[in-house]
């Protein structure tokens, strides 16, 4: 069997799964039925469909890849002082030999799964046509990073090697995999690869950092290397036993499933109510509280694991970054008192820089998209067969309950590093009372709320998880990694004019609007998912 039949039974994997998929999002999944499956005609629609889908999300990845690699490329040459386009290219082509350290694909997926196994097809050519593919997205990188590199920079001779130097680690990905596999009758190690890939490599990095007259051997250079890669992948072609590949890969699908079950159950483990928890403690909640907040109150108190421990450790590395920031003070205007005065009236200005990273300190610490999950697995699953928990004046008070106990939570890291700026003003050494200080104080406590409510909110409005705790909300996934990107991205909202006013106006409208949309229709969408 051919690549072009094996292209198009993973063509028809993927127009199923777009169908699925697409059943599965609100407003859309009632004209998706189960008929479409059988239907040709309709099919053919989703076919293409679904190509065109899978196109540009290789595009947009190309694209979100080449922009991180700009972007840390950028630091790099402000870091070490380098041109800009020279760290470019040479962190992009580190990256790409890193991709590279299986040259041969051994890893298990559901369509190598499918093919392999439903439909016995000889892994043989299952796994020459993923490295066929493997090669071809690697050279396709190469003409998206030489468009890119010309836009950016206009350089042709950037150009020229942005597209050399990964055609050059493509190419000794095939030398080496045809000469351990073929020749030495066993598979290359991954440290073996890289570390002969990279001498390889060494040769046309040399060539472009050093930009002398040895550039006139890279033709020469180029010529060997691309014919032993071409003579490589022929032979690889041919051959017709890869024992080694074919025991590799059933073991390795073995242990993928023993180990997606296994992540399964340890996930599900992480999310359980607390071994030893206090029942005294609990005890005593029933004196202070009633109703929903009572259940609340004592179901987080039975999950203090999975946010009190980070509260904690969060609050002690503020508590000790304002200790050094106070310890540093002291220092300087002891001994460097002319540094003192220059960093007291720049201080302003690096914490308005270092706002981005404190964000995202925010959302790595925000303990709401766990506490949702656990709040399923251990409590709304089995409360939702029951007709007084879909009510929807229950659902809404849940929601308010829950959504104030999170955002206070979250908080709190954000306050004592309030405090902390407010004792350090006390002591003399920056004036907490500033224009620039409410800013970032205020933008902290705004992003705070926002990644505590947006987590919530998506939960009662898609409720996105089955009994075995699989998410099955595609649009979940692209909203949170929305708010990921947002994150991290943040300094281009904070750099706009009046940024603590929109950011002030923006998060309020998300919570008066969020609010009100599970009023209304959370009683209709917090519901079990019944596939």
């Amino acid at each position: 069997m051919n690549n072009s039949i094996l292209s198009k039974i993973e063509t028809a994997i993927s127009t199923n799964s777009l169908i699925y998929w697409l059943s599965k999002i609100p407003f859309i999944k009632k004209y998706i039925s189960v008929r479409l499956y059988s239907e040709p005609h309709i099919k053919s629609w989703f076919r293409t469909f679904a190509i065109i889908c899978k196109a540009l999300l290789f595009i947009l990845l190309n694209i979100l890849y080449l922009a991180a690699v700009y972007i840390l490329s950028n630091i790099a040459a402000e870091y070490f002082d380098i041109n800009g386009a020279n760290a470019f290219i040479i962190l992009w082509s580190l990256l790409l030999l890193l991709g590279n350290v299986y040259p041969l694909v051994f890893e298990d997926t559901p369509s190598r799964w499918l093919l392999i196994n439903i439909f016995r097809m000889n892994p043989n050519q299952v796994f020459l046509m993923s490295y066929t593919k493997r090669i071809i997205n690697r050279l396709i990188y190469g003409i998206f990073a030489t468009v890119a590199m010309f836009i950016a920079k206009g350089s042709y001779y950037h150009c020229l090697w942005a597209f050399i130097l990964p055609s050059c680690i493509i190419a000794i990905s095939n030398y080496i995999s045809y000469k351990w596999t073929v020749h030495k009758k066993r598979l290359v190690k991954a440290i073996e690869w890289f570390s002969l890939s990279l001498v390889y490599c060494m040769v046309p990095l040399s060539m472009f950092l050093l930009n002398t007259h040895l550039n006139v051997l890279l033709p020469i250079y180029m010529l060997i290397v691309l014919f032993s890669a071409i003579f490589a992948h022929n032979k690889l072609q041919k051959v017709n036993q890869f024992d080694a590949i074919v025991i590799l890969m059933k073991s390795n699908m073995k242990l993928s499933s023993d180990i997606e079950q296994s992540a399964m159950e340890l996930s599900k483990k992480e999310l359980r109510i607390d071994e030893s928890f206090d029942v005294n403690r609990s005890h005593d909640f029933l004196d202070k509280f009633t109703g929903y907040r009572l259940l609340n109150v004592t179901f987080f108190d039975r999950h203090r694991r999975m946010w009190y421990k980070p509260l904690l450790n969060s609050v002690r590395s503020v508590v000790g970054l304002g200790v050094v920031q106070i310890v540093v003070f002291i220092g300087l205007k002891l001994f460097m008192p002319e540094e003192f005065i220059n960093v007291q009236n720049e201080y302003n200005d690096f914490l308005i820089v270092f706002q981005n990273i404190l964000i995202m300190g925010l959302y790595g610490i925000n303990a709401s998209r766990r506490i949702t999950k656990a709040c399923f697995l251990n409590c709304d699953y089995s409360l939702l067969h029951y007709a007084f928990y879909k009510r929807k004046e229950t659902i809404w008070k849940q929601y308010i309950v829950r959504l104030t106990m999170l955002i206070g939570i979250n908080l709190i890291p954000v306050l004592v590093f309030a405090l902390i700026m407010a004792l350090t003003s006390l002591l003399g050494f920056i004036d907490f009372f500033t224009p620039t200080m409410f800013t970032v104080i205020s933008n902290l406590l705004m992003f705070s709320a926002f990644f505590s409510t947006i987590y919530v909110f998506l939960y009662y409005i898609l409720q996105p998880f089955d009994k075995d705790m699989n998410m099955d909300s595609p649009l979940y996934g692209f909203i949170t990694l929305a708010v990921y990107y947002l994150g991290l991205y943040s300094h281009h909202v904070l750099n706009l004019p009046y940024s603590n006013l929109i950011i002030l106006g923006g998060v309020i409208l998300f919570l008066i609007i969020s609010t009100v949309t599970v009023r209304l229709i959370g009683h209709k969408t917090f519901k079990l998912r019944t596939n």
